[in-house]
C-alpha cells in the first residue's frame, strides 16, 4: 500500500510539473509574440492615432439639440490629439539600432514616462491610457529587438547597463518582489500540509495549480497604466498563493521520504542562480535576449515528454527530463535576468512582470531538484 502511495504521488508531481511547464510556456510565447508581430504592429500604430483622433473628433461634434462640451472635455480632447499625432509621427520612421544601443545609461527609458492608473479617471482618460500603453509596449519591443541585434557590437556587457542607479534600484526591487513571492508561497505551503488541505483535493496540487493560471494571465494583461496597484498587487499574492498550495503535496511526501532533499535543493537552487544571473550579466548586453524563441520550443517539448511520461513511467526518460529541465531552467534565469534589466532602459516600468518570471524559474528549479535529491531514497 505504501508503495501505490509512493507511485501515485509521483504522478500526481509529473502531472504538476506538466501544468507548470505549459503555463509558462504559454507566457513565453506571448513574449515571443511581441517581437515576431513588431512589424505589424508598427504598421498598425501609424494608423491608430489617426483612427483615435477621428473618434476624439466625431465625439466632438454634438448632436442637433445637444449640449456643448465642456471647457475641461475640449481641454482633454486636445492633449489627446496632440499626443495621438506626435505618436503616429514617431513611429512611422523604425529606429536603427544603434540609436537605441548607444544610450547613455544615466538616461534609459522612453522620451516620456508613461501616466500611472488613477482613481478619479473618466472613461475617456482610461481608453486614451489604454491606447497609450499599447503603444509603449510597441517601443519597448522595438528598443529590445535592436539591443538584441546589435548585441556584441558595442563591447558593452550587461552589467554596464547597472551603472545608473535607477536600474539597479528597478532590478533590486524585482528581486525584492520574487523573494517575497517565494515567502507567501512558503507559508502558503505550510499551511496546506498543517491543515490537511494539500490532500484534500482530487490528483494532490493539480487544482490549485490549474488556479493559479488565472491570476497570472490576469497580471500579465495589466499594466500600471491600465489598473490599480492594489488590483495587481492582489493577483500576484493570489498567484503565488496557489503556487504554494499546489507545492505542499510534494513538500509533505518529501518531508516524509528524504527531509534532508529539501535543504540540499533550496541550496542548489540558490548557487545555480547566482551562478547563471551572473554570467548573464557579464555576456554582452542583450546577447541572450535573441533565445526567447529556442527556450519557449524547448519548453513545451519538455511539457510533451513529462504529459507521455505520466503514461509511459519511465524512469530513465524521468531522469532525462530532470536533467533537460534544470538546463531550460538555467537558461531561462540568465535569459530572464538580462530581459529585466533591458526591459526597464527600454522604458517598461513593471516590476510585477519580472517578479512572476523570476518566482517561476526559481520555483521549477527548486521542484526539478528536490525530485532529483528525493529519488536517492525511492527504495
Amino acid at each position: 500500500m505504501a508503495r501505490g502511495l509512493h507511485t501515485l504521488r509521483n504522478v500526481t508531481t509529473t502531472t504538476s510539473k506538466a501544468t507548470s511547464a505549459a503555463g509558462f510556456a504559454l507566457r513565453r510565447n506571448s513574449k515571443i509574440f511581441e517581437f515576431t508581430a513588431t512589424p505589424f504592429v508598427r504598421h498598425l500604430s501609424i494608423s491608430g492615432p489617426a483612427f483615435a483622433r477621428g473618434e476624439r473628433r466625431q465625439r466632438a461634434r454634438p448632436a442637433r439639440g445637444a449640449s456643448k462640451p465642456t471647457e475641461d472635455e475640449d481641454a482633454a480632447a486636445s492633449k489627446y490629439d496632440s499626443w495621438g499625432s506626435s505618436s503616429s509621427n514617431e513611429r512611422a520612421s523604425p529606429a536603427s539600432a544603434s540609436q537605441f544601443s548607444s544610450s547613455s545609461p544615466s538616461s534609459p527609458g522612453p522620451k516620456q514616462e508613461q501616466e500611472l492608473y488613477s482613481e478619479n479617471d473618466d472613461e475617456f482618460t482610461k481608453k486614451r491610457k489604454k491606447f497609450q500603453q499599447e503603444l509603449h509596449e510597441q517601443e519597448v519591443a522595438e528598443r529590445m529587438a535592436a539591443v538584441s541585434a546589435n548585441s556584441g557590437h558595442t563591447g558593452e556587457t550587461q552589467i554596464d547597463a547597472l551603472r545608473d542607479r535607477p536600474t539597479r534600484q528597478h532590478v533590486a526591487k524585482v528581486m525584492s518582489t520574487a523573494g517575497s513571492g517565494i515567502a507567501l508561497a512558503t507559508a502558503s505551503s505550510a499551511v496546506a500540509i498543517t491543515t490537511g488541505l494539500a490532500w484534500a483535493l482530487p490528483m494532490g496540487g493539480l487544482i490549485p495549480i490549474l488556479g493559479s493560471f488565472v491570476p497570472m494571465m490576469l497580471l500579465m494583461k495589466s499594466s500600471p497604466q491600465t489598473h490599480s496597484p492594489t488590483y495587481r498587487n492582489a493577483l500576484f499574492g493570489t498567484f503565488v498563493g496557489l503556487q504554494g498550495w499546489g507545492m505542499a503535496p510534494l513538500l509533505g511526501g518529501m518531508f516524509a521520504v528524504n527531509p534532508m532533499a529539501i535543504p540540499l535543493a533550496l541550496g542548489g537552487t540558490t548557487a545555480i542562480f547566482a551562478v547563471t544571473a551572473g554570467a548573464a550579466l557579464m555576456a554582452p548586453r542583450g546577447a541572450l535576449l535573441k533565445y526567447g524563441t529556442v527556450l519557449g520550443g524547448a519548453c513545451i517539448a519538455i511539457m510533451a515528454a513529462s504529459i507521455s511520461n505520466i503514461f509511459i513511467g519511465s524512469s530513465l526518460l524521468q531522469s532525462g527530463i530532470l536533467g533537460g529541465a534544470l538546463l531550460l531552467f538555467s537558461g531561462f534565469i540568465a535569459y530572464d535576468t538580462q530581459e529585466i534589466v533591458e526591459r526597464f532602459r527600454a522604458g517598461d516600468r513593471d516590476h510585477l512582470t519580472g517578479a512572476v518570471n523570476i518566482f517561476i524559474d526559481l520555483i521549477q528549479m527548486f521542484k526539478m531538484l528536490m525530485i532529483m535529491f528525493g529519488m536517492s531514497s525511492d527504495d
